[in-house]
């Protein structure tokens, strides 16, 4: 579950400033609209609290997650729509119904009314709100997952530009559908030349025409963003780590030679200060027993005492010539 929370935070990091630069279209949320809920994925969107928006009007989404519209006062709603038919149901289109919320009159800013969307894929979706005047007037329209192919800038210009707005369950006539794809490509060969002009002709070819593949250059996929985001990370956690590992590996070194340097010149000291000093005796060199150069072959050594009584001349103790 933490990972997957982790996971959430940081595509919506990425698409965030994706957007803030103008890739994916404005997107106006502040702060963090993200929670956890049974082990799901929330994303929080409050729909006519801040004026005539969605904020944020941009969400980033994975597979299984929920989109949990907070609705304030304004008889607002939510309709799904699709690139370049921006204030028009999706039905009205494509002839397959896509997702609406009923019109919210009971909500108010004290007690806000919700309404729940689950994500089933990455795909683009778009949405606007069915209010009077809030989608051609105000620019009040949404999108999961945008691309650059699909951005939301794009279909906010399309939206102001065509005036017209079609609810669900209505049919969309030939002469509207005409002058909203003229609009739309107008609108998209001024926001980019590069962008192939869509077919005027019906729905269904304009539909076509944005489905067919694209030959300009792929941006990178969020997926990508987040995952050289981490590596980047990880690596300056890598070279860290190193530096402080071999950094403190030569410190240790450098006081074990110390530490051996001084114990050499203890021993040194030690052995010189108490090593034994020859006596000399009548003429003769004694050797302490401890002394390197003296091998006693048993114990006590050969050695005489030092004493002054063990040079004492007798019988016993005379040498031979001096009988």
């Amino acid at each position: 579950m933490a990972f997957r929370n982790i996971s959430a935070l940081l595509l919506a990091c990425a698409t965030l400033v994706n957007a803030q630069n103008g890739a994916t279209g404005p997107n106006n949320g502040t702060g963090d609209r993200i929670f956890m809920e049974d082990e799901i994925t929330v994303h929080l969107v409050t729909v006519g609290k801040v004026s005539h928006e969605f904020v944020p009007n941009l969400v980033a989404a994975s597979p299984g997650d929920k989109i949990m519209f907070e609705f304030s006062s304004g008889y607002h709603s939510v309709i799904q729509s699709l690139y370049e038919w921006p204030c028009v149901a999706s039905g009205a289109v494509e002839g397959r119904t896509g997702f609406a919320s009923p019109p919210q009159a009971e909500a108010t800013d004290e007690l806000p009314t919700y309404w729940n969307l689950t994500i089933n894929n990455t795909d683009p979706v778009f949405y606007y709100c069915g209010a009077p005047g809030s989608c051609v007037t105000w620019g009040m329209l949404g999108v999961i997952n945008p691309t650059r192919e699909t951005n939301l800038t794009a279909q906010i210009e399309i939206a102001k530009e065509a005036q017209y707005v079609l609810y669900p369950d209505a049919t969309l006539p030939a002469a509207a559908s005409a002058s909203l794809s003229a609009v739309a490509s107008s609108v998209l060969a001024e926001s980019d030349p590069e962008t192939t002009a869509t077919s005027n002709a019906s729905p269904t070819a304009s539909t076509s025409a944005a489905a067919a593949p694209d030959d300009s250059r792929p941006a990178l996929s969020t997926g990508t963003i987040v995952g050289i985001a981490i590596a980047s990370v990880a690596l300056v956690a890598i070279i860290g780590a190193l530096i402080f590992y071999f950094g403190r590996n030569r410190g240790q070194m450098k006081a074990l030679r110390e530490s051996m340097h001084r114990t050499q010149g203890d021993n040194a000291a030690h052995r010189q200060s108490h090593a034994a000093h020859e006596m000399t005796v009548d003429g003769i060199t004694y050797v302490p027993e401890h002394e390197p150069r003296v091998m006693s072959m048993k114990p006590g050594g050969f050695l005489p005492p030092y004493g002054a009584e063990s040079r004492s001349k007798s019988p016993d103790t005379v040498s031979s010539h001096e009988r």
